[in-house]
């Protein structure tokens, strides 16, 4: 079951934090269960460091990042 639109898009996801996004827009309760869990918890957060830091530095890259906004600085 999904909600409709509109869609937000979002960044690439390793399975791990592509799993906690689906049980956080879907299951709330469990998610925060799980974000209570001290293991769970640092697992998903170095998940989203190695992400956002790849796409951060993606973006301090001239090339990369036209690549990336290209869309939106020619909309």
């Amino acid at each position: 079951m999904q909600n409709p639109g509109p869609r937000i898009p979002v960044v690439p996801m390793c399975p791990s934090a592509a799993i906690n996004f689906a049980l956080a827009q879907h299951d709330g309760a469990v998610w925060r269960k799980l974000m209570n869990d001290p293991d769970y918890f640092n697992l998903i957060e170095r998940c989203q460091n190695r992400l956002w830091t790849m796409y951060a530095d993606a973006l301090l890259d001239d090339k990369r990042r036209r690549m990336l906004l290209g869309h939106f600085l020619h909309s």
